[in-house]
């Protein structure tokens, strides 16, 4: 599914505490330019994530940075 579409991070910091950073962006379909529903988003080499909501958008707290969403 990765395949097909790309993710278009728009990654703005709105905050920290405890040196965790939180970002949000939103996932499209690379074919139709339409945003994704549900589409998974993962921290790679970790077990935290989140779902994209009926517009895309997702928000997700990362603890340690650098950091790879898939």
């Amino acid at each position: 599914m990765r395949t097909f579409f790309s993710i278009l991070l728009i990654c703005i910091l709105t905050g920290s505490s405890m040196a965790q950073k939180t970002f949000t962006g939103f996932v499209i379909d690379r074919q139709t330019g339409k945003p994704l529903s549900n589409a998974n988003m993962q921290i790679k080499n970790t077990y935290r994530g989140t779902i994209t909501n009926e517009d895309g958008r997702y928000k997700i707290t990362i603890n340690k940075l650098p950091a790879t969403l898939v």
